[in-house]
């Protein structure tokens, strides 16, 4: 179970009328739009742990994924940047992204990201996420 901490509760509360009001408007209005998407944007925050939110790890495998985030962490601090192939070749973790989202949790730590391009395997390209401190 995850809960959310009261100020992002409040925040969920104020915005409930715009969403409202967007949902009967039909996303008409650009500016109604975009208030929505900020709204939505600072609902999608990750409450770091001052705020006396209570976090779970809902996995079966969480001293496993502590590791993981742990050595991600310590591979970010060295001043690395990461994507989700690196992050399975050197810590086995097919979800780079849980882990980072558990960096931002544990930590207060927000990583900073940006789309790149890679090479496939056959040839291609791919764009993925890459992450860094």
């Amino acid at each position: 179970m995850k809960t959310i901490s009261n100020q992002d509760a409040d925040t969920l509360v104020r915005a409930l009328p715009l969403l409202r009001a967007m949902h009967l408007n039909n996303l008409a209005d650009e500016n109604t739009r975009r208030r929505a998407v900020l709204a939505l944007r600072r609902l999608e925050r990750k409450p770091n742990l001052k705020d006396d939110t209570i976090m779970a790890n809902i996995n079966d495998n969480a001293a496993q994924s502590a590791s993981q985030t742990k050595q991600i962490l310590e591979y970010l601090r060295a001043g690395n940047r990461i994507t989700p192939l690196e992050a399975l070749r050197l810590f086995g973790t097919m979800r780079l992204n849980a882990r980072i989202w558990d960096i931002e949790c544990l930590t207060g730590i927000r990583p900073k990201r940006e789309r790149v391009r890679v090479q496939t395997a056959n040839g291609g390209t791919a764009i993925v996420m890459q992450y860094w401190l």
